[in-house]
């Protein structure tokens, strides 16, 4: 999505967000890959998902699973553009998780550690494309230096 529709996004926790919005919301192939990992195993966020929210969900990840693809594929998503996304979408998820942080009760530390979780597989997937391109891993300090954290 255009960067202003996923700032907006932020004001809306990870539970309210309809299953398209959520979809749309993941920049990173990874990250689709851990979300339907999760959801298939029931694990996290998605213990407890159950019937059509289940298949509601997944069918929109695949989905959005199969775009990135497309684009990959077609050439309209090179390497160096995937890396400014996965940047970005690391600091928009690092917002994410200081904001359900704060929010009272046990669901607001439920939605941070998922979103943290989510940052750890970005991450993960940011530094196999940094390789890819050549160019050097980023380390914990230069990545939080990036997001304004240093």
């Amino acid at each position: 999505p255009p960067p202003a529709q996923v700032d907006s996004d932020l004001a809306v926790s990870l539970d309210d967000l309809p299953h398209v919005a959520y979809a749309q919301g993941i920049q990173s192939f990874d990250l689709l890959d851990w979300e339907l990992a999760q959801l298939r195993t029931r694990q996290g966020l998605y213990a407890r998902a159950e019937g059509d929210f289940a298949m509601a969900r997944e069918g929109v990840l695949e989905a959005r699973k199969a775009e990135i693809e497309a684009s990959v594929a077609s050439g309209a998503l090179t390497v160096k553009d995937y890396i400014a996304v996965l940047r970005r979408a690391i600091t928009l998820e690092q917002r994410r998780a200081l904001a359900e942080r704060s929010k009272p009760g046990v669901r607001g530390k439920q939605l941070a550690i998922h979103s943290l979780r989510r940052i750890k597989v970005m991450k993960e997937e940011l530094d196999g494309a940094l390789t890819m391109e050549g160019g050097e891993r980023e380390s914990p300090a230069a990545a939080g230096e990036q997001d304004g954290h240093a």
